[in-house]
Parts: structure tokens; C-alpha cells; sequence
């Protein structure tokens, strides 16, 4: 049993890393549609704007830059 989930364990640290490079390759992509995002957001809760920005600037900074 325990082996299994070390085999689990391994796999899902394959996967992470596969998504960072991937989001690293396509972090402009990524940018965008944050953006585009936080834009609808603040359009259908205007007075949340604030926080939508602040979201999205935070969501961005988990983005890994553009290798």
C-alpha cells in the first residue's frame, strides 16, 4: 500500500512539473486571460473593482515568467 502512493506521489510531481514548464511557455497567453477575466468581473461588480484588481495581480504573480 504504502508503495502505491509513493508511485501517486511521484506522478503528481511529473504532472506539476510538466504544468509549470507549460505555463511557463505560454505565461503571455496566460497574463491575457487573466486579465480579460478581472476585466468581465469589475464589469458585472463594478463596485468590487478593488479587489478584482487586487486578485488578479496576485493570480498573475503565481504565473512563472516566459522562459
Amino acid at each position: 500500500m504504502l508503495g502505491k502512493h509513493k508511485e501517486q506521489t511521484m506522478g503528481f510531481s511529473k504532472w506539476a512539473k510538466q504544468a509549470q514548464k507549460l505555463a511557463s511557455q505560454h505565461s503571455d497567453k496566460i497574463n491575457a486571460g487573466i486579465d480579460k477575466a478581472a476585466d468581465k468581473a469589475k464589469a458585472s461588480q463594478p463596485t468590487k473593482s478593488s479587489y478584482v484588481d487586487k486578485a488578479a495581480q496576485y493570480a498573475k504573480k503565481a504565473v512563472p515568467p516566459k522562459s
